[in-house]
């Protein structure tokens, strides 16, 4: 896979993008995800936590884009977890590809052969495996 803009922090609860590190573990609050089969693409969407305490400079979005998908997996979350935990990341880096069944471990923060499938925790349990050709990092500070 490759980052095309950023790169996935060494901590992995963050990325680097731009000069910044965008910390997805406490200034961020992980939306939705979209999944378009037709045109192999997945959106991860996330927006800053609305907490007092987070800069000014955090952007408001930001989403990562996937591109030529070529896998994708989603697990359920822990019921007996808080609802809250559904938008808090608990983790985000590379995992063997031939560990195609495990969705909660990681190896690297960046990609090598045969270690392309990207994983995202959850503190809810959910998570994500994604392969994939590409992927780019977009911020905006919208609303």
């Amino acid at each position: 896979m490759i980052l095309t803009n950023f790169s996935i922090a060494n901590d992995f609860i963050a990325l680097e993008h731009n000069g910044s590190y965008l910390d997805l573990h406490n200034n961020f609050d992980f939306i939705d995800f979209e999944h378009i089969e037709d045109r192999s693409r997945v959106i991860l969407r996330w927006q800053r936590t609305k907490d007092a305490w987070i800069a000014n400079d955090v952007p408001f979005n930001l989403r990562l884009l996937f591109s030529e998908v070529y896998l994708f997996k989603c697990t359920n979350r822990e019921n007996a977890l808080s609802t809250t935990d559904d938008t808090c990341l608990s983790s985000i880096g590379f995992i063997w590809n031939d560990m195609i069944e495990n969705m909660e471990g990681f190896s690297n923060a960046t990609p090598k052969e045969g270690c392309e499938h990207l994983t995202m925790c959850l503190e809810s349990g959910f998570a994500i495996k994604i392969g994939a050709k590409k992927v780019r990092c977009e911020t905006d500070n919208g609303t």
